[in-house]
């Protein structure tokens, strides 16, 4: 993890996101670019539970800042790609 991860101000400041998105959003975008945390590995990193971690999800992706993506690995797996700015 590296030490410092920027986040614009607008995301932060985005009162459509609950502060649990937002801590969630945070700690995704501090990862290095090739490592995709997902659902699974958020819930065994953090206390909040499997359905506050889903819900904080579809809450990101409804928003713009969690999309899906198809990886090139064979077969191919869903990943959730985390945006700095949503739409």
């Amino acid at each position: 993890m590296p030490g410092q991860t920027r986040i614009s101000a607008a995301t932060l400041l985005d009162a459509r996101l609950s502060y649990r998105a937002k801590g969630i959003l945070a700690a995704a975008l501090s990862f290095s670019p090739g490592f995709e945390p997902n659902r699974d590995w958020i819930n065994a990193h953090g206390t909040e539970g499997r359905d506050a971690i889903t819900s904080a999800i579809k809450e990101l992706r409804s928003l713009g800042y969690v999309t899906d993506a198809w990886t090139d690995e064979v077969p191919p797996r869903r990943a959730l790609v985390w945006n700095n700015a949503g739409s």
